[in-house]
């Protein structure tokens, strides 16, 4: 199984990438976030496989929080 956190800020947008992801059978989606911060704390504490985070969000984008992701996880 492929553990798989989503982010988005929009729920509707969480809603629809779940609910197609759960036919797959390979994927595990362990986690949703609606935040980038909220997201980085996910993935310190989830330790998923995959992350589909969305490029624009309100605090920090996904490039930024993607950049944070890789920085502790090299550490």
């Amino acid at each position: 199984m492929i553990r798989t956190l989503i982010v988005d800020n929009s729920d509707m947008l969480l809603d629809s990438l779940e609910r197609y992801l759960r036919t797959k059978p390979s994927i595990d989606v362990v986690g949703r976030a609606r935040s980038a911060g909220e997201a980085i704390a996910k993935v310190k504490d989830l330790s998923p496989d995959l992350v589909f985070i969305a490029l624009r969000m309100p605090e920090c984008d996904g490039l930024q929080a993607t950049r944070e992701i890789t920085a502790f996880e090299r550490a």
